[in-house]
């Protein structure tokens, strides 16, 4: 509750803001004396769920909420398609996504929007990875690049690198 209050919320109010008086979010005032609000990845500048949300009107707490939900929600999703690639039953597949997408970290992570964001993404990123690795198609490698791109500008930074980390290993 606190970070998403003091922080998340009143950056990401004023990120949307200036995309409804048609400026791009290139620095704020408010924060440090003024700094250039494009360059923290935390923020939501480059995230397409903010721009999205916030082209419907400003960003609320309800936005916030909305956000949040929309995330666990695909938290559960990309889970479910990661374990139906390994070709477990639906119901079981149905199951373990279920029990992912209401996991004790992302559930306790709630003021941290950006590490629920990364939770959304990761089974995405390794289903793709798996597929261009197994069978290299051009399909998959644009799917694991745009999913690598959503954990990117969605999540938190120290997640990708440590994801890169892993997949450069694998």
């Amino acid at each position: 509750k606190n970070d998403t209050v003091r922080y998340f919320l009143p950056v990401r109010f004023q990120i949307s803001e200036m995309i409804l008086n048609g400026q791009f979010p290139y620095w704020t005032p408010y924060i440090n004396l003024g700094h250039p609000l494009y360059t923290d990845m935390q923020s939501g500048v480059w995230n397409p769920f903010v721009w999205m949300i916030s082209l419907f009107g400003s960003y609320t707490m309800r936005s916030m909420q909305a956000e949040l939900i929309i995330y666990v929600y695909l938290s559960g999703v990309s889970m479910f398609y990661l374990l139906k690639y390994f070709k477990l039953h639906w119901k079981i597949s149905l199951a373990l996504a279920i029990s992912y997408m209401l996991c004790g970290f992302i559930s306790d992570s709630s003021q941290f929007a950006y590490w629920i964001c990364g939770m959304a993404f990761l089974p995405f990123v390794f289903l793709f990875f798996m597929k261009t690795l197994r069978v290299p198609s051009f399909h998959s490698s644009l799917l694991l690049g745009f999913s690598l791109y959503l954990f990117f500008v969605t999540g938190y930074p120290g997640e990708f690198i440590i994801i890169a980390y892993f997949l450069l290993a694998y």
